[in-house]
């Protein structure tokens, strides 16, 4: 009876146990705009402290008329822009969205992102959880 007891209250509270283990985001920031631009991306990075692996399904902003998933792949010599269904989010690791690998792209821009400007944003995980957060805009170095 006990034995029993004892697995029901844990199956009860698995769920709770495991809320704490959720994706974390660090260092997000999104890329200041010319005046004329209208896109822009964002860059961040994804902790996902659980054993099994997670993926980010879609990223959505009310700044962005289009929010895209993207990578850079190399073809024929030329660094190109793709589009991804999901960014995968390997068990216990860190994910890095950053210039020129992976990141959020964001289209029709309503109006110039400028240094200091801070726009929220909704990821969704696979999961079924929606985490919303406040980006900042920082000035990009040209090189």
């Amino acid at each position: 009876m006990k034995t029993r007891l004892l697995t029901f209250i844990l199956v009860l509270l698995s769920p709770f146990a495991y809320a704490n283990n959720i994706a974390t985001v660090s260092g997000a920031y999104a890329k200041e705009t010319p005046p004329t631009s209208t896109t822009s991306a964002i860059f961040l990075t994804i902790n996902n402290p659980v054993a099994e692996d997670r993926a980010l399904l879609s990223a959505k902003t009310p700044i962005a008329e289009v929010t895209e998933l993207h990578t850079h792949v190399m073809q024929d010599g030329v660094m190109k822009m793709r589009k991804l269904d999901k960014i995968d989010l390997p068990g216990k690791s860190d994910t890095e969205l950053k210039p020129h690998g992976l990141h959020i792209m964001l289209f029709g821009i309503k109006e110039p992102l400028k240094e200091g400007m801070v726009i929220p944003l909704t990821l969704t995980f696979d999961t079924g959880r929606m985490l919303n957060l406040s980006v900042p805009v920082k000035k990009m170095m040209m090189h």
